[in-house]
């Protein structure tokens, strides 16, 4: 495992909670509809408010976070997080530019095509 600064606050916390955590903060607004999709998708509100501890507190936290569950999540999730990261940037109702730079990102590093705007695409 790389080194991670975090790692210690983290410690035991999910790959695939972290990605949708820390990807709520990337466009700097944690709205509600997206921690209501978090807590749907069955993570606690206790691991929410952990890493938002650092995410607050922390310059750079959020993009290190979830670079980190980006590099860390098992393969066999890539697939189900595309689809968890479109959901959680449509929370919303609209897909900023740093949502749709860290889709890419994502796109890139698990070799998946991402479909971010479809016409059918309803926001959760």
């Amino acid at each position: 495992m790389s080194y991670f600064k975090y790692y210690e606050a983290l410690e035991g916390l999910d790959s695939f909670d972290l990605l949708l955590i820390s990807f709520c903060y990337i466009d700097k607004n944690f709205h509600f509809k997206e921690k209501e999709y978090l807590i749907e998708q069955g993570i606690s509100n206790d691991v929410i408010k952990k890493v938002e501890k650092i995410i607050l507190t922390k310059e750079g936290s959020v993009e290190e976070i979830f670079n980190f569950a980006l590099e860390n999540l098992p393969e066999d999730l890539f697939e189900i997080a595309a689809v968890a990261l479109v959901d959680v940037a449509w929370a919303d109702g609209k897909i900023d530019d740093a949502e749709k730079k860290y889709i890419k990102l994502a796109e890139k590093k698990w070799n998946l095509s991402i479909e971010i705007i479809s016409e059918e695409w309803k926001p959760t």
